[in-house]
C-alpha cells in the first residue's frame, strides 16, 4: 500500500470515527516516511476521539493538499466541526469556503453566517466582512441586523440601524426579512400600521410563515385595522400550518377550541394541538392541558396530565404555562375568576395540584419577570393581599404593578391599548390601593390618601375589584366611620360589574334590594367566627345602628 493511500484511509476513518487498524509500513519506506507515516496516523486517531486541533489539522492537510490528497469538500465538514467546538480559526475558514465556494456552492448567507459567529468569537476582521458586505448582500444585512437586535435589545438607535438593515434585505426579497423587520416596526414608537401591513403582505406573497403569523396576529387583535376579524386571521394561521409552523398550527387549534374565528371544535382542536405539539410548540401544551382539565374533545379529563404538560411548557420558557401553573397552585377561593381560563365550568378544573402558596407566587413571579402582563399583576397581588399566614409586603407588590402599569402606557402608546388592558389596568390599580390599606403602617395620613387615589383611578377605569374595595372600606370601618349604605351602594356597582365577592355580599346582606337588618347581622357574626377581626371589632357598632335603624321605622 502506498503512503499517499494509507493517509487518506486514516483520514476517512478519522472523519467517519471508525478505527482501522494501523498497517505496518510498506517495504522500501524510508525512516523519514515511516514518521510522517505515525504521525499522521496518531493525527487522525486524536481526530477520531474529537479533538478540535486535530480535526482542525487535518482539514487544514486536505485543503492545502500536503501530505494527503486534497479534498476541499471534507476540508469543509472538518472545519464546520472545529467550529461547533468553539474554535474561532475554523468559524473563520468555514466562512471563507462557504463564500468562495470551495468545496460547497458558494452562498452569501451562509459564509456571513459563520463571519459572524467568528467576530463573536473574537477573531479579528470578521465582523468588518460582514458590515462591508451588508449594504450590498440581503443575506449579510438580515444576519447583521438580526445580530444587532439581539447584541442591544433596549437601545434605540440600533433597532434604528437594524430596521435600514432589514429594509435592505426585504428590497433585496431575502425571503424572511418581511416578518422580522414587520416585528421591529410593531414594536418601536410611533407604529406605522399601514406600512407594517404592505411589508407583511410582500412576506405572505413571498411564502415567509413568519409574516403569515404576525399578519394573521393583526387581524385578531385588531391591530391597525378597523375591527378584529378573527376568521381572516385564521385563514392566515392554516396557511402557515400547512408550510410547517408550529406556532400556527397551535393557534389553528386554540382558535377551534375557543370558537373564536373558526367553528368551535374540540376535537379538531385536538388534532391541530397535538400536530403542533409534535412540531415543538409550547403554546400547544397550555391549550392541550386546558382540553385535558376539561376532559374535552376527546382527551382525557385529568389534572394531572395537564400538570404535566404545563410542567414541560414552562420548563421550555413558555410564560402562559408558568402563569397557569400559578393558577393552578392556588385555591380557587382566592381567585375565583382564574378557573375560568382552563375550563368551561368552576367543576372541571379537577383536583388542585400543589395547592400552596410557594407555588404559586414562583411561577407568577417567573412569568411576570418575562414581562407577562396578567402575570405581573397576579404576583404582584399576591403580594399585596395577607394570603396563607403571609403579611402584605407593598415593596414586592410594586416591582410587579409598576412595570405591569408601563408596559400598559407603552401598549397605549402603540395603538395596542384594549378592553382587556382597561380592565387590567383597574385591577392592578385597585391592587395598589389594597397594597397601601394591608401594610402595618398605614395610618389616617398619607398612606390613606394615596391609596384611595389609586382605587378611585381604578374605578374610573372601571374597575369592579376598586368599586367592591370602597364597599368594603365602608362596610368594615376602614379609615372611615361605619357606613352600611354607602357600602352597599358600592358594593351594588362592583356587582353589576360582574364582582364575584360583592354578589355574594349583597346577596348575604339585602333582600329585594334593600339592606336586611337580620342578614346583615348574620354577615357580621360569621365573618368575626371566621377570623375577621374587623368584622369581630365592629359588632356592638353594626348592632347598635341596626337597632337604630329598626327603631325608626317604629
Amino acid at each position: 500500500m502506498n503512503r499517499a493511500l494509507l493517509s487518506l484511509l486514516l483520514l476517512a476513518f478519522a472523519c467517519t470515527g471508525d478505527s482501522p487498524p494501523v498497517p505496518p509500513s510498506p517495504p522500501g519506506t524510508t525512516s523519514k516516511d515511516a514518521a510522517e507515516q505515525k504521525a499522521l496516523e496518531a493525527l487522525a486517531k486524536r481526530a477520531e476521539g474529537g479533538e478540535t486541533a486535530a480535526i482542525i489539522e487535518l482539514a487544514d492537510l486536505r485543503l492545502a493538499g500536503s501530505r494527503v490528497p486534497k479534498d476541499e469538500a471534507a476540508a469543509l465538514r472538518g472545519y464546520e466541526r472545529g467550529a461547533e467546538a468553539g474554535s474561532g480559526y475554523a468559524m473563520l475558514k468555514a466562512a471563507q469556503l462557504h463564500e468562495r465556494g470551495i468545496g460547497t456552492p458558494a452562498s452569501q448567507e451562509r459564509a456571513c453566517a459563520w463571519y459572524l459567529r467568528a467576530a463573536g468569537a473574537g477573531v479579528k476582521n470578521a465582523r468588518d466582512w460582514v458590515e462591508a458586505h451588508a449594504a450590498t448582500d440581503g443575506a449579510c444585512a438580515y444576519a447583521l441586523a438580526k445580530l444587532l437586535v439581539a447584541e442591544h435589545p433596549q437601545d434605540p438607535a440600533e433597532r434604528q440601524r437594524a430596521i435600514k438593515l432589514l429594509e435592505q434585505a426585504h428590497a433585496a426579497k431575502h425571503p424572511q426579512a418581511a416578518g422580522e423587520l414587520a416585528l421591529l416596526l410593531l414594536d418601536t414608537e410611533p407604529v406605522a400600521y399601514p406600512r407594517v401591513r404592505t411589508v407583511l403582505l410582500d412576506g405572505v406573497q413571498a411564502g415567509d410563515p413568519v409574516a403569515m403569523d404576525l399578519l394573521a396576529t393583526m387581524h385578531d387583535e385588531g391591530w391597525g385595522v378597523e375591527a378584529p376579524r378573527g376568521d381572516q386571521a385564521v385563514a392566515l394561521w392554516t396557511r402557515a400550518a400547512k408550510l410547517g409552523s408550529a406556532a400556527a398550527m397551535a393557534k389553528v387549534g386554540r382558535a377551534h377550541a375557543r370558537g373564536r374565528g373558526a367553528t368551535r371544535d374540540a376535537g379538531r382542536a385536538l388534532d391541530w394541538l397535538r400536530k403542533a405539539e409534535l412540531a415543538g410548540s409550547t403554546l400547544a401544551k397550555v391549550e392541550l392541558a386546558r382540553l385535558h382539565l376539561a376532559g374535552a374533545g376527546g382527551a382525557e379529563k385529568s389534572a394531572a396530565r395537564a400538570n404535566e404538560l404545563l410542567d414541560e411548557a414552562a420548563r421550555l420558557g413558555d410564560l402562559e404555562a408558568m402563569e397557569a401553573l400559578g393558577d393552578l397552585a392556588l385555591a380557587e377561593e382566592i381567585f375565583p375568576d382564574l378557573v375560568r381560563r382552563y375550563a368551561e365550568a368552576p367543576d372541571t378544573l379537577g383536583p388542585r395540584i400543589n395547592a400552596h402558596r410557594g407555588a404559586a407566587e414562583r411561577w407568577y413571579v417567573q412569568a411576570s419577570e418575562g414581562r407577562r402582563l396578567t402575570a405581573m399583576k397576579k404576583a404582584g397581588d399576591l403580594y399585596s393581599l395577607a394570603l396563607d399566614g403571609h403579611e402584605p409586603n407593598l415593596t414586592l407588590a410594586r416591582m410587579h404593578y409598576e412595570p405591569a402599569l408601563a408596559e400598559l402606557g407603552r401598549l397605549r402608546r402603540l395603538g395596542r391599548y384594549t378592553d382587556v388592558h382597561r380592565e387590567l389596568e383597574g385591577d392592578i390599580k385597585a391592587g395598589y390601593g389594597v397594597a397601601l390599606f394591608n401594610r402595618r403602617s398605614f395610618g389616617e395620613g398619607a398612606d390613606r390618601t394615596t391609596a384611595l387615589t389609586w382605587i378611585d383611578e381604578a374605578i374610573a377605569l372601571g374597575s369592579a375589584r376598586a368599586m367592591g374595595l370602597r364597599g368594603e372600606l365602608c362596610l368594615f370601618a376602614v379609615g372611615n366611620p361605619l357606613d352600611l349604605d354607602t357600602g352597599l351602594e358600592w358594593y351594588t356597582k362592583a356587582a353589576k360589574a360582574g364582582d364575584p365577592t360583592a354578589k355574594a355580599v349583597i346577596a348575604a346582606t339585602t333582600t329585594g334590594g334593600k339592606l336586611d337588618p337580620a342578614k346583615t347581622l348574620k354577615f357580621y357574626e360569621a365573618a368575626a367566627r371566621n377570623g375577621d377581626a374587623r368584622a369581630a371589632k365592629l359588632l356592638d357598632t353594626v348592632k347598635a345602628e341596626l337597632a337604630r335603624r329598626q327603631a325608626g321605622k317604629k
